[in-house]
């Protein structure tokens, strides 16, 4: 895993009470930036977060099964559901896995989650971009198995 002191293991995320077989979270805090006029977590600060862990999950992906090579990406679609609110200096963790990958797209399920309780979840379809094509690539195969055996990923 990339040298970075918010990133958590499975073992982890798994110690922090969190539900679910996650092979990537995050650790952080609410910061000034992320609170709206009603003094809890703007919506869009979700988004944020989850795309950053995004990120960072193709990034540990790349590094580590497809030699070094970043695979570009962009999101098709996402939805969030809010369940709780998180407020200022709130600790929270976001957790992320696929759980359907196809030749060229992914399906993403995210989730933060903050004292033993899940504050927001998202799915986001993701599709592998070929930058100088313009068009959707294959996944190489060796992310797509450890998006299956790993994550527990469906293939669609």
């Amino acid at each position: 895993m990339t040298d970075n002191a918010y990133l958590m293991s499975p073992e982890q995320i798994a110690e922090a009470g969190i539900p679910g077989n996650w092979p990537i979270g995050l650790n952080d805090f609410v910061r000034s930036t992320d609170i709206d006029d009603y003094r809890h977590v703007n919506n869009a600060a979700y988004f944020l977060w989850f795309e950053n862990l995004r990120e960072l999950y193709m990034h540990e992906l790349s590094q580590t099964y497809n030699n070094g090579k970043a695979i570009k990406h962009a999101v098709r679609k996402a939805t969030i559901d809010y369940a709780a609110p998180l407020f200022m200096h709130d600790s929270y963790v976001t957790v992320a896995r696929a759980d359907k990958v196809g030749r060229s797209s992914y399906h993403m399920v995210l989730e933060a989650w903050a004292g033993g309780t899940l504050r927001c979840s998202s799915t986001a379809l993701m599709v592998a971009v070929d930058d100088s094509a313009q068009k959707s690539r294959p996944i190489p195969p060796a992310m797509r198995r450890v998006m299956i055996e790993r994550d527990g990923a469906e293939e669609i």
